[in-house]
């Protein structure tokens, strides 16, 4: 990727070199993606600071963890404790607890409350009350309570209760012990203790003591709990 006038921007930037390198490593691998793409990490590469790097990466966030997620991974792995002041004033925070903004949790045990949005990846656990809102995926794992919501996917597990939603697809496995809405595709597995209502689709198997309130598509069955 050509960027004019990068030899002057890096005489003057204030980042440290570790971080530009590992920036401008991404931004070759971005060249042959599309324009929108292009023009993000065309951004952050320019960027002279941390601060305006942790602004650019809330600006760009679906794009970067969406098409990008192992990079992503990797970079936030070596500059996130050093630069951890930058990322929070802007509201992003990498296996942390969290109250508000966005957290990645990549393999480790988190709690978010208030309306923090966190994405769960590699065996990563989150605990989630108030009204956050988790993006679960792979085989990690969430517990929801008050009015907390989930998006799984993968192999996840999730035990919800309270005022909880759930949204499940691919082989998820859910609980519910609350007053519960799930709505479940493919060929989840829901066990159900108390519930307000259920949606399932696909080859879903549902797991509860009645037939109230649950609404059956395509394959999915009810089975006695």
């Amino acid at each position: 990727m050509r960027v004019t006038g990068l030899n002057q921007w890096t005489k003057n930037r204030t980042m440290d070199d570790n971080v530009y390198f590992a920036i401008k490593e991404k931004a070759k691998e971005a060249s042959r993606l599309n324009g929108a793409c292009k023009n993000g990490y065309h951004d952050l590469l320019l960027a002279d600071s941390m601060g305006k790097f942790c602004c650019l990466l809330g600006k760009y966030w679906n794009d970067v963890i969406g098409m990008h997620l192992s990079s992503t991974l990797e970079i936030l792995e070596e500059i996130y404790e050093t630069n951890k002041n930058d990322f929070n004033k802007h509201e992003i925070y990498y296996n942390e607890n969290c109250a508000s903004g966005k957290v990645i949790v990549n393999g480790k045990s988190v709690a978010v409350t208030g309306n923090a949005i966190a994405w769960v990846y590699n065996h990563g656990v989150i605990q989630a009350k108030d009204r956050s809102v988790v993006h679960l995926y792979d085989t990690s794992e969430a517990h929801l309570s008050e009015n907390a919501s989930v998006f799984a996917y993968g192999k996840s597990t999730v035990n919800a209760m309270g005022f909880s939603s759930v949204r499940a697809a691919n082989n998820s496995k859910i609980t519910l012990n609350g007053r519960v809405e799930a709505v479940c595709g493919e060929d989840c597995e829901v066990i159900a203790y108390r519930w307000r209502k259920i949606t399932a689709s696909g080859n879903s198997k549902i797991y509860a003591g009645g037939r109230k309130n649950v609404i059956l598509f395509d394959n999915a069955i009810l089975l006695n709990l």
